[in-house]
């Protein structure tokens, strides 16, 4: 038997799981964990080989993150030709919509853990109730959050900038993309749903068609071509919305309508409040901690915008840069999760670490090659979204210090991730959000105004806090008792 294949634990310790606080038995380990009908496009996680199943799983992911952050390349495109003003409100109103996102988006993290988790128990009557209670009652506090924040931006913005054009832009542009988070937030929440039983091409298509509208809607839209008006950074969010919209109606129609392992009834359900409470102990935690990384940012950007518009517009390509280069440590954070979870659910905790092996010694070389790429070419890249060339200096700048961070950021996401796989979402939110908090901020405050690094010293504790971030994820992960499975 290959060695891969193998699935190891002889601790009676790994074969049980918790929920909402007592113990229920999960499937023994081996291949009769695997349920006997896989919907169309899953991939074998629980008795594949190690390998061809992690990058079977996690390709298409990676092409859907990184087909995500073709909303960001392609709407700063388009608006860097606004001017720098528009570019720097285009960043900060990203930063802004990332945090609403995040408020509610940790729920739909942690419906995907307890699916993944009864999935690989064979548990697929309590996977779907789970997915049906979370889409229905989440869906719906996802608008509420919505509606709050669109109350209460006028005072979130003053708060956090101070250039006046900047904040009139942002203002506008935020006021149309604050309407399209909840169906971001749906189609997260049915994406994570497919993913955790092993099918990651479902919401690469979805993605697919939500990019391509987007990019088409973008010029139309934004410089008023053909019958459209010109609406500037307007429009661009109008091409946001529209995009998202579509996407998040076609996958409830998926749910909800295909034949497979996570069809769901067409019916409105009578809240329960034991699964409801289960997502939440879950989702909390990694909301929390999405939410600490999106104040982070937005202070990051706030402390960077006190060097001018300039530096603003020049972290805004750079931030640009950085998230294209994420999305597959994103992917491969997902892919970490899943795995931990229906691999924990099946008692099968060998695999995890195998998984984890794998995953950190080829991804180190793949992440290690895009840094090396993003150094050498900085200055061509940057010079795409703007032609300013004291925001393309910068930028280059930015991105010559910050590429050295990515080979950290990539282990800190996988260990975190295994974490929350595992129920231990309180200590992957305190990881994250406490390297974030106590590391990065103070210290970019520092060394940019004590040391009068200006922002070069924000660049670099960016870069000093993921290494801090990783290796503490890396310790959590040899020592904490996460086998033992917290769901």
């Amino acid at each position: 038997m290959n060695s891969d294949d193998s699935d190891a634990s002889t601790d009676p310790d790994e074969r049980t799981a918790h929920s909402g606080g007592e113990m229920i038995k999960t499937a023994p380990s081996g291949a009769a964990a695997v349920p006997k009908r896989q919907f169309s496009g899953s991939v074998d996680l629980l008795g594949g080989n190690i390998t061809s199943s992690l990058w079977m799983f996690a390709m298409p992911m990676i092409f859907s993150f990184m087909i995500n952050s073709l909303y960001g390349f392609v709407d700063l495109y388009f608006v860097s030709q606004l001017g720098t003003d528009a570019s720097a409100a285009l960043g900060f109103g990203n930063t802004t919509y990332f945090l609403l996102f995040t408020l509610i988006s940790g729920f739909a993290n942690g419906t995907g853990i307890i699916v993944a988790r009864r999935f690989g128990a064979r548990q697929m009557e309590q996977a779907r109730e789970t997915a049906l209670q979370s889409v229905v009652y989440f869906g719906l506090l996802a608008f509420a959050v919505a509606l709050l924040l669109y109350l209460s931006l006028d005072a979130l913005l003053l708060a956090f900038t101070a250039d006046k054009h900047v904040l009139e832009l942002t203002r506008s542009y935020l006021g149309v993309i604050i309407l399209a988070s909840p169906f971001n937030f749906i189609f997260f929440q049915i994406g994570s749903i497919y993913r955790s039983i092993g099918n990651s091409v479902f919401p690469m298509v979805l993605l697919i068609i939500a990019a391509a509208m987007n990019a088409a809607l973008d010029p139309f839209l934004i410089f008023g071509w053909g019958p459209f008006p010109e609406l500037g950074i307007t429009g661009a969010g109008i091409s946001t919305l529209t995009a998202q919209f579509t996407s998040a109606l076609l996958g409830l129609s998926a749910l909800f309508l295909m034949n497979g392992e996570v069809r769901l009834p067409f019916r409105f359900p009578r809240i329960k409040t034991d699964i409801l409470a289960a997502v939440s102990r879950i989702g909390v935690p990694a909301t929390l901690q999405m939410t600490a990384v999106s104040i982070s940012r937005m202070v990051i950007f706030n402390i960077a915008g006190n060097f001018g518009a300039d530096v603003s517009a020049a972290f805004t390509i750079g931030m640009t840069i950085d998230f294209f280069v994420f999305m597959p440590i994103f992917a491969m954070g997902v892919t970490m999760q899943t795995v931990t979870s229906q691999n924990l659910g099946a008692g099968q905790v060998k695999r995890i670490w195998q998984y984890f092996r794998t995953m950190s010694m080829q991804n180190l070389m793949l992440i290690g090659g895009l840094s090396i790429l993003v150094y050498i070419f900085a200055e061509p890249i940057s010079s795409l979204f703007s032609q300013d060339h004291l925001v393309i200096e910068e930028s280059v700048r930015y991105l010559r210090i910050t590429t050295f961070s990515y080979p950290f950021f990539l282990m800190a996401i996988i260990s975190s991730r295994l974490l929350s796989g595992a129920g231990f979402v309180i200590l992957s939110m305190w990881l994250v959000a406490g390297s974030l908090a106590v590391v990065q901020i103070p210290l970019a405050l520092f060394l940019a105004f004590p040391m009068e690094l200006a922002q070069q010293g924000v660049w670099y504790g960016i870069l000093t806090a993921y290494i801090i971030m990783a290796a503490l994820g890396f310790t959590a992960v040899k020592l904490s008792p996460w086998y033992r499975g917290r769901v």
